[in-house]
């Protein structure tokens, strides 16, 4: 029994109001939808907010009806749970539920949960299919401390139909546990999940799994696939984004990321406006060719609180280097405290260090190569501190070969006072 775990689609997301990131979100999940075809699960799981707006806009209705109808004309079973982002505020109908009527019966959404008497009525939250029980966790809108009453009676409520049921069982929950996310959430530890073979997790935008230690500690292993795009800079992880193929086949699931590849790159640099277009150029260094699409550099740009810069002059420069480098760049404000110390105090400090590493007797064989690399070092600080880019190239060709004498330096050295 193979699932596909996706969740936080955010489709129809529109980061910054730029709409080349709205964009990207639709290319990501069509690419999403072409490897699940490759990969052919027998089930895909839909952890909540695969929109992100409940009133989605025609564009992302047209995309979202055309990406699922391909995995419907497949045959695969598609089982939605929901998020905060696909729950109307006012009494309509929630919109992958209609997307699931328009589709055909393989595709499930639950409808907003009812009550009986007070107590939650539970049975369109479990899916059924050949060898396996589904248990989708909804939404609710209500207070926070209301949404954790329910959701405890009904986590309470598929661990006895479990239990009665037995087989291959899973949830589905868009939620997040105080031991992981202290803020808002709506459980207070994972132990309080249901004891199935997987729980399929929505709602924290950076992938986590937790497998190992959870079945250590007889607790359900679950996971976060992540949002398909990190759609807020914070969200920003080196980790490839995707979705997960879980294998319940065994006794323990077997979990493993599908990367999407055309997620467009992005970074979080710091610098100043004297800096910018040297700190792109050594980030597109560093990345050589690997860019599918022009990155997008948030860039935490520091801005002595003395000095004032015109938005016009910030524009030219953020024009300019994004002509050159081919990357996007949202610049986020950081204001700082002039400096007191001289570019000299700074330069002697790091000479002084350079010295006595020089002068180690310990190191005696290399001392002439160690001068060339010091040498190479404090021109390669002068070109930044002055801005000469068509110097820097230069000098870092030039130091190719010390990596290794560099990184042998790196024991530390004598304090320069010990050697007088």
């Amino acid at each position: 029994m193979m699932i596909a775990h996706l969740a936080d689609i955010h489709l129809g997301a529109k980061p910054y109001q730029m709409e080349f990131r709205r964009k990207d979100v639709f290319e990501a999940f069509s690419e999403l939808v072409d490897t699940i075809i490759t990969e052919k699960p027998d089930l895909i799981v839909v952890a909540g907010d695969f929109f992100d707006n409940p009133r989605p806009d025609n564009d992302t209705l047209i995309t979202a009806l055309r990406e699922l109808r391909r995995l419907v004309d497949k045959g695969f079973p598609i089982v939605f749970t929901y998020g905060e982002h696909d729950y109307p505020k006012v009494r309509d109908r929630i919109p992958v539920e209609l997307l699931a009527e328009s589709l055909n019966s393989k595709v499930y959404a639950p409808p907003k949960i009812a009550f009986h008497e007070g107590t939650p009525v539970i049975d369109p939250f479990i899916y059924r299919m050949e060898g396996l029980t589904v248990y989708l966790t909804p939404y609710i809108k209500a207070s926070l401390e209301k949404r954790r009453e329910i959701t405890r009676e009904i986590m309470s409520i598929f661990e006895n139909d479990k239990r009665s049921r037995g087989g291959k069982a899973l949830v589905a929950a868009h939620l997040s546990f105080e031991t992981d996310f202290p803020f808002g959430s709506v459980l207070s530890s994972p132990a309080l999940l249901p004891k199935v073979d997987y729980a399929a997790m929505g709602h924290i935008h950076r992938p986590s799994i937790c497998l190992k230690d959870c079945l250590d500690h007889g607790i359900t292993p679950y996971a976060y696939p992540g949002s398909l795009e990190a759609l807020r800079k914070d969200e920003i992880v080196d980790e490839a984004r995707g979705y997960y193929l879980v294998d319940l086949s065994g006794d323990e699931p077997v979990i493993h990321r599908v990367a999407i590849r055309s997620i467009r790159p992005q970074y979080v640099i710091e610098s100043t406006t004297e800096r910018l277009m040297n700190d792109i150029g050594i980030l597109k260094r560093k990345q050589g060719d690997s860019w599918i699409k022009m990155p997008l550099v948030h860039v935490e740009l520091s801005v002595p609180r003395e000095k004032r810069i015109t938005g016009r002059t910030l524009n030219q420069l953020v024009e300019t280097v994004k002509s050159k480098y081919k990357v996007y760049i949202r610049i986020w404000y950081k204001t700082i405290e002039e400096e007191t110390h001289s570019r000299s105090e700074s330069t002697i400090l790091d000479i002084k260090e350079m010295v006595a590493r020089l002068i180690d007797p310990s190191r005696k064989k290399d001392r002439g190569k160690l001068f060339e690399a010091a040498s190479i070092i404090l021109e390669l600080k002068e070109a930044l501190l002055d801005g000469k880019e068509e110097d820097l190239e230069n000098l870092i060709t030039k130091l190719t070969g010390y990596e290794k004498l560099l990184l042998d330096q790196e024991k530390s050295p004598k304090p320069l006072d010990s050697y007088w």
